[in-house]
């Protein structure tokens, strides 16, 4: 699977075929649940390089929808570098320089967090920057923002 093939489950309800069939393919069979007090749901996937993470399609609702995959390489502790292409002709071993030249100048940048943030029609990609060589540590793919 590839970071792009990420992007079509954006937005799907946990109960989605689609959805079901992503998460069994990571070994996940069961519903997943929120406890009453949290917001979402992260589903951490430490060995694929890789964590979904879930919202309350309703404040009340236990029905969820994947709103962010959250893609690493081995420099974040304790996950497994993904082993899928990552959008738009970036590596892991990028630079900043070099994701913006294959990406173009960031939407947003907040540099004492070491995140750039591109934004396209279907889905908003934010990228961190591992300390000391700079290359990219982590990737959110979420759904756009609201206009």
């Amino acid at each position: 699977m590839d970071a792009h093939d990420l992007v079509k489950f954006l937005g799907k309800t946990d109960d989605s075929p689609e959805i079901v069939k992503l998460l069994a393919d990571f070994g996940v069979k069961k519903k997943l649940r929120v406890e009453p007090d949290m917001r979402d749901l992260p589903v951490t996937l430490k060995p694929a390089g890789l964590s979904l993470v879930f919202e309350r399609v309703e404040t009340k609702s236990s029905r969820l929808k994947l709103v962010e995959a959250q893609i690493y390489s081995d420099a974040e502790k304790g996950f497994t570098t993904f082993p899928g292409q990552l959008p738009s002709g970036l590596t892991f071993a990028d630079s900043r320089a070099e994701a913006i030249k294959k990406l173009g100048k960031p939407y947003d940048t907040q540099k004492d967090f070491r995140l750039d943030t591109w934004i396209s029609k279907t889905s908003s990609l934010t990228v961190k920057f591992a300390k000391g060589n700079g290359s990219i540590q982590m990737l959110h793919l979420g759904l756009p923002p609201d206009e």
